[in-house]
């Protein structure tokens, strides 16, 4: 299989989430127990080619915020943030996280499984391209991915760092801000920040992730689960636990989904 900007699949014939603050493993917001979500024999396909399938779940996560006032609000419009409709409440600073996860294979054969990750601010959330034909399944990248071959009941686990997740934020809003070719933006091995095909279309301001969605991708039927927890700093006191006042959780808009458009173009 050829991985390029655009990650082609040819086949033969064709999270919950636990939530920490800071570096304190005691400072919680929400639920602190760990949870999962699982790909099993129940899990249907999402695409077809002629005589395979592609397998795809992901769990959604998102940072219970602190709600801005009517007054705050009204700020964040006054001020402009072009490609936004306004100034974002969570800037790019404001949250830095890191996820811990495992991915275990439940199964007493191999598999191999892809592992993804999809930045969501307030305005948009990406989600890569998935088009199938009789002959073929072409998959856009996602925004961080790893690909791991999983020995019968083995376990990985790694964390995925801040400076990884602050690539995925600057990705996010670079692309909706217009700049050629999605995937070549969000692979993984091209960094924005240093990337001149990207420097002419990343954003004066950057909205901060808000939250996430995580996944799982395999090209057969497998036994599969993924345990993740978050920490966030809150530097720039936007968190809020939902236990102490559940009024004082923002709930935003749903942003809106940038769906990646697939061309032929290396990295």
């Amino acid at each position: 299989m050829m991985r390029a900007v655009l990650r082609r699949m040819w086949f033969a014939g064709a999270a919950l989430a636990a939530f920490a603050v800071g570096c304190n493993p005691q400072d919680y917001v929400g639920d602190p127990s760990l949870h999962s979500f699982a790909l099993d024999e129940n899990t249907a396909p999402l695409l077809m080619a002629e005589d395979t399938a592609f397998y795809f779940i992901e769990s959604r996560f998102e940072i219970p915020l602190l709600r801005p006032t009517d007054a705050q609000i009204r700020a964040l419009y006054e001020t402009p943030a072009p490609p936004f409709p306004r100034s974002p409440w969570v800037d790019r600073d404001d949250l830095p996280m890191e996820v811990d996860w495992t991915l275990t294979n439940l199964a007493d054969t191999p598999i191999d499984a892809t592992l993804t990750l999809n930045g969501i601010n307030e305005f948009h959330e990406y989600m890569p391209s998935f088009e199938a034909d009789d002959d073929e399944v072409v998959i856009g990248f996602s925004q961080w991915e790893r690909t791991y071959a999983l020995e019968a009941f083995e376990t990985r686990g790694g964390t995925i760092r801040e400076e990884e997740l602050d690539e995925v934020a600057v990705d996010l809003a670079t692309v909706v801000n217009g700049a050629p070719n999605p995937n070549l933006i969000v692979y993984f091995e091209n960094q924005s920040d240093h990337d001149p095909r990207a420097a002419d279309y990343i954003p004066d301001v950057i909205p901060g992730l808000v939250g996430f969605r995580m996944g799982l991708e395999t090209q057969a039927q497998a036994r599969l689960v993924v345990e993740f927890t978050v920490r966030v700093r809150d530097a720039g006191e936007r968190l809020v636990d939902p236990a102490d006042d559940p009024m004082d959780v923002w709930r935003m808009p749903p942003p809106e989904v940038f769906v990646a458009e697939l061309l032929e173009e290396g990295p």
